[in-house]
């Protein structure tokens, strides 16, 4: 290891070892302070999680090529960082962890912390892939360096994680944060502003202006202090175990939360995974109207029509950079804890030594998330929806080294301070959409964040 960090050029390093303690969610419950960097990634269907804390760097970009800016900073970082594996198995490469907002730029203060692209190197991340736990230490190496100084600089980091893990001996009740609140929905005094806004989205499609546009909400609610983002993450993934669970938070700022039923892109060298998830009814209140609900989900025109807009905008995205793309022929069910979904999963292999960064670009935002022709859409809600999106339905989540990485669309969300929740929900209006209908569905896509927060 004192040999890789002596190297010219060599700024950063990394280090990764095995690990003893397999709560992460607690250990970053433990350590979490309003003073640093944290980020959380789970999904517990597949036996995955990372948290972190602290960060050694930041890289920021904006504008419309930000996803080919951050790919070039993230390379520029890795080749001046040496890293090194004392045994891990479960952890390999340097990681990168971020996200982007919807549009290319943010000038909303609510947003300021996030960007329009960032992404951390952290100062300490721990990795849990099914039994087997990693911690890698990250450290920002002085010009005037010695091998001693460096590997006693390493020891304290250890040491101070250790003591961290070391005295936790009970959890906290998560489930006792306050009593439950009533729903906030029937006096929120938006649904007049939502009616026009459906009317005025079905007069472009009449006017074939658009084919489907995506309209989003928002509820500014209070909390309490003691329900804090980790007490609202333990809840959610626990209650979605079919989902991914997230948390990204820079210092003294909000924290991004949310529990995403979406995945945008996975990858792994050569081989990416991407999804269509769009059209959705609520679960039934016993088997018989479940079953009910997902045969009228399935021969849903509507429905239908809006999903079958996202396979084929995913099919022309991805067309210039992969080869052996393959996906169902008929949309199946995805069914998460309160409702369920048309969805299509779609595997393809990259082309060569294409970007994944670019090709998350190239898939952003989905019709499922913005509309459909895409630019069009785009536009429409920039100039028409009275909220700043910021990173909701945005791509969130982590790069590696190893040529790796899992974006998921971060729905199902909000941004959380000390005292307040600010909570996004939308839903695809295409031609046949009934104002009502819709508004019922935002509220259903509510429930994961306002159940976090206690409100019943």
């Amino acid at each position: 290891m004192r040999n890789y960090c002596q190297q010219p050029g060599i700024d950063y390093a990394v280090v990764t070892f095995p690990w003893h303690y397999d709560d992460l969610l607690g250990h970053l419950n433990l350590v979490s302070t309003n003073k640093e960097f944290q980020f959380y990634w789970e999904k517990p269907s597949e036996s995955f999680a990372m948290a972190a804390g602290g960060h050694i760097l930041k890289i920021t970009k904006n504008g419309s090529t930000r996803f080919e800016d951050i790919y070039t900073a993230i390379e520029t970082v890795k080749q001046r960082t040496a890293q090194y594996n004392a045994g891990a198995s479960t952890n390999s490469g340097i990681h990168f962890l971020g996200g982007f907002s919807f549009f290319d730029e943010v000038h909303d203060t609510q947003w300021k912390d996030f960007g329009a692209a960032s992404f951390i190197l952290p100062k300490r991340l721990m990795i849990k892939r099914g039994d087997e736990v990693s911690v890698s230490i990250a450290l920002s190496l002085p010009k005037n360096r010695s091998p001693e100084k460096i590997h006693q600089k390493l020891l304290n980091e250890l040491y101070a994680l250790d003591e961290d893990t070391s005295y936790k001996q009970k959890k906290a009740d998560i489930y006792s944060n306050g009593s439950a609140q009533k729903s906030p929905f029937s006096t929120n005094g938006q649904y007049k502003k939502w009616v026009q806004s459906v009317a005025g989205a079905k007069q472009q499609i009449a006017d074939k202006k658009l084919d489907k546009v995506v309209l989003s909400r928002q509820l500014k609610i209070s909390k309490s202090e003691s329900n804090t983002p980790v007490d609202m993450l333990q809840k959610l993934r626990d209650q979605y175990p079919k989902c991914c669970s997230f948390l990204f938070k820079m210092k003294d700022a909000p924290a991004f939360v949310g529990c995403s039923p979406e995945q945008l892109l996975s990858f792994h060298q050569n081989a990416l995974r991407t999804e269509a998830l769009a059209g959705s009814i609520a679960r039934g209140k016993d088997e018989e109207e479940d079953d009910r609900f997902k045969n009228a989900l399935l021969g849903s025109s509507k429905n239908n029509a809006e999903h079958q807009f996202v396979v084929q905008s995913i099919e022309q995205d991805l067309a210039p950079f992969v080869k052996n793309m393959q996906r169902s022929e008929q949309p199946i069910i995805k069914k998460l804890a309160n409702v369920q979904h048309l969805y299509t999963p779609v595997q393809a292999q990259m082309i060569g030594d294409k970007n994944p960064l670019t090709i998350l670009g190239q898939l952003h935002p989905t019709p499922a998330v913005g509309g459909y022709p895409r630019k069009i859409a785009v536009d429409y809600i920039k100039n028409n929806e009275s909220l700043n999106r910021g990173w909701f339905a945005s791509p969130v989540g982590w790069i590696n080294s190893e040529g790796a990485g899992d974006f998921t669309v971060a729905i199902r969300s909000g941004l959380i301070d000390k005292t307040n929740a600010l909570l996004f929900a939308g839903c695809g209006i295409v031609a046949d959409s009934n104002p009502e209908t819709e508004w019922q569905e935002t509220n259903l896509k509510f429930m994961p964040m306002l159940s976090a927060l206690n409100h019943d």
